[in-house]
């Protein structure tokens, strides 16, 4: 069965059901360091460590696994030798009886296959090549205590894979001075966020707009500012206007209401 470890700080990373001599030393090894108690600060730790890397392009992969005993690394196999290095004493007599072993070699040679390039094929296909386009917003507030009384913020929002370019273009040419951004935000969804400010006083004439490069864009997104009213003046009035139609609305189905009721009324001369 697998066996978790007696050190309190880390679990056991690997499986210790593996049909291999050095396996179940590891068990027995771990057995024998347990001092009854899982949360023993006395205990020791055998891990095993499996890495894959490989290029953007899924190709020169590298399969390795490491055995480690307390931190320190007895052997390893790399699958550009094929073969297995000790480090230790114990790492290097179980090196010569594991490189002694064809059946085990080829088994992780096909690992290479089976494990590094197939998980790799699955993790490109849904992480590293999904991409989200971001959304882009710019908005003004009014600064009392700086040089500059305006400050526009631009909002970059819900976008996928992380790397992102934000700049100020000021009739097409990019500002450097008073612009300040956020951090890289994470929104906890695989997407991410980020915000830049730029201090400065509007000239009439002028256009300022905010350009967002990204790998999920063709092309960059650029978004003006339009300082021809306050996002504050603009949702009251279409407030206002919702609210003048939906009165409209009203009274033009009052009156005909009106009109059906007094066309079906029959007058009765008086006396």
């Amino acid at each position: 069965p697998a066996l978790g470890c007696c050190h309190s700080a880390a679990p056991l990373t690997a499986c210790c059901t593996m049909d291999s001599p050095l396996h179940r030393l590891a068990v027995a090894v771990l057995v024998l360091g347990c001092t009854g108690s899982r949360r023993s600060v006395d205990g020791n730790m055998y891990q095993f460590v499996h890495d894959c890397e490989y290029n953007d392009h899924l190709e020169d992969f590298l399969y390795t696994r490491r055995d480690i005993f307390n931190k320190i690394e007895i052997l390893r196999y790399d699958s550009n030798i094929q073969t297995f290095v000790g480090y230790t004493p114990l790492g290097i007599k179980y090196a010569e009886r594991f490189n002694q072993d064809k059946e085990y070699l080829a088994g992780l040679k096909d690992d290479l296959d089976n494990y590094c390039k197939h998980n790799a094929g699955v993790y490109k296909s849904t992480m590293t090549d999904r991409k989200v386009p971001p959304s882009v917003k710019v908005s003004a507030t009014k600064l009392l205590s700086s040089k500059h009384p305006t400050m526009l913020v631009c909002h970059v929002t819900g976008f996928y894979p992380q790397r992102i370019t934000v700049t100020w273009l000021r009739d097409g040419l990019e500002i450097k001075t008073d612009v300040t951004s956020t951090d890289l935000l994470a929104n906890g969804d695989w997407t991410y966020q980020v915000h830049s400010h730029l201090e400065l006083t509007p000239r009439a004439g002028e256009t300022v707009a905010c350009r967002v490069e990204h790998s999920s864009l063709e092309r960059p997104l650029e978004v003006t500012w339009d300082p021809s009213m306050p996002e504050s003046k603009k949702n009251k009035i279409v407030i206002g206007v919702s609210g003048l139609i939906l009165g409209l609305i009203i009274t033009a189905a009052g009156v005909i209401y009106y009109k059906k009721k007094s066309s079906g009324r029959i007058l009765v001369p008086s006396d």
